[in-house]
């Protein structure tokens, strides 16, 4: 049962808590630190449509072009974040 899960397709909702850790660390991260982060759990299709998800819901912010695209938390989900709590 353990092994299943482990290797069940997440959606968004439980991908989200564990990107937010890695910005717990790092400032910004690319598509390959999301891949390496999700993929017991993701294929790099399935990642690259929940970052793009979080990045049209303003979760995310996207910089830069193909393999130079760096991602951060968004300004205004830590705004909303804080207002929140």
């Amino acid at each position: 049962e353990g092994e299943y899960s482990k290797r069940e397709n997440w959606n968004a909702t439980q991908a989200l808590p564990v990107i937010m850790a890695h910005f717990n660390t790092f400032k910004t991260a690319k598509m390959k630190d999301f891949v390496s982060i999700l993929d017991s759990h993701m294929s790099r299709k399935q990642v690259r449509n929940i970052i793009d998800l979080f990045v049209e819901k303003g979760i995310l912010s996207k910089e830069g072009t193909g393999s130079g695209t760096v991602y951060s938390v968004s300004e205004d989900y830590i705004k909303n974040s804080q207002i929140m709590s």
